[in-house]
């Protein structure tokens, strides 16, 4: 658990990098930011790589946490599956997507803590899996288990980030891949008509 003054590091560290991007940000931003000197700033974290890897864990362990806290208020699997994919990957996109200086996250993030994000990509397929499950069990009719298919889906939204030209389009994009899973899978609720794929 982080002591009192990394989280004072973290969040202004946050708000610099979002601000700036991730090359333009120094550690005396840093610093001046979480109102203390460059030489305290450097005995809670040696270096700007050290906090910004602490920033991508604890971003990922915050979505998968709430993700994991919302989940039984919802009842439906397209409810379910909407709010998944709402923490994990649109509030993100929206963020980045308003900030032009801080497109270079993402790609930091990657090398800075590449390990950790297999791992919450791992554990968010997994929350993906314990959705389907119900529906799927263990052999549905697709041929697929439920992880074979949160798998297919976690893939999948990669690309959609990716290649969507805005959240429009992104949410769009996630709303069918939705109504495909789920048809697959038998289950008829249908796509909210003003939600649905553009042409």
């Amino acid at each position: 658990m982080a002591s009192e003054k990394q989280r004072r590091v973290l969040e202004a560290a946050n708000e610099m990098f979002f601000r700036y991007g991730y090359r333009r940000t120094t550690m005396g931003d840093i610093a001046k930011a979480a109102g203390m000197s460059r030489p305290a700033l450097y005995l809670v974290y040696p270096s700007k790589e050290e906090i910004f890897k602490a920033g991508v864990i604890s971003f990922m362990e915050d979505a998968l946490g709430e993700i994991e806290a919302g989940l039984g208020a919802r009842d439906s699997m397209r409810e379910k599956l909407e709010y998944a994919f709402d923490i994990w990957l649109i509030r993100p996109y929206e963020v980045i997507d308003r900030l032009p200086d801080a497109k270079d996250l993402l790609d930091n993030a990657h090398g800075a803590a590449g390990e950790e994000m297999l791992q919450a990509k791992a554990r968010f397929e997994g929350l993906l899996t314990n959705i389907l499950e119900p529906l799927t069990g263990n052999a549905p009719a697709s041929g697929m288990t439920a992880a074979q298919v949160a798998h297919l889906m976690a893939f999948s939204v990669i690309s959609f980030k990716e290649n969507a030209k805005d959240v429009e389009e992104l949410r769009s994009l996630i709303d069918g891949l939705i109504t495909m899973t789920m048809a697959t899978l038998g289950v008829t609720e249908a796509i909210p008509a003003d939600r649905a794929i553009n042409a």
